[in-house]
């Protein structure tokens, strides 16, 4: 049983198992370890298929659940565009828990506990992935 659940983590997460991230990956295979690796990942295709599932879940909830109940939304950017880009970044499971992370700052509480630095002019919260980055 251990190593089924061993086995799928490591085909739905794309960083599993490895000590470095993808961008330096991408890079050492194609000798640019001096370089740095652009950000755009937006172009390249993934063929996993639990970023399928999460990718069309999501879809599906901003098309028909969000548009129903309203953008009441405390961030500048919404909680579910921020989860696909989190998912694109960091892969399916780093990205889901961080996306859960993200749903659970989405309430009045955690906007009084904001610092007034990132809330703009229209009263929405500035996160940007960045943030998520260790530098």
């Amino acid at each position: 049983m251990r190593s089924i659940l061993i086995v799928m983590l490591l085909t739905f997460n794309s960083n599993a198992g490895h000590a470095q991230n993808w961008k330096t990956d991408l890079a050492l295979l194609k000798g640019e370890e001096s370089r740095p690796v652009e950000k755009k990942i937006a172009s390249k295709t993934r063929s996993n298929l639990a970023y399928f599932l999460y990718q069309s879940s999501i879809g599906f909830y901003q098309k028909h659940i969000s548009a129903q109940i309203g953008a009441n939304c405390i961030y500048e950017v919404t909680c579910s565009r921020f989860s696909r880009q989190l998912v694109d970044e960091f892969g399916v499971v780093k990205g889901v828990f961080m996306s859960l992370d993200r749903v659970g700052r989405c309430n009045k509480l955690a906007y009084m506990e904001t610092l007034p630095a990132r809330i703009n002019f229209s009263g929405k919260v500035m996160e940007h992935l960045d943030d998520y980055h260790l530098h």
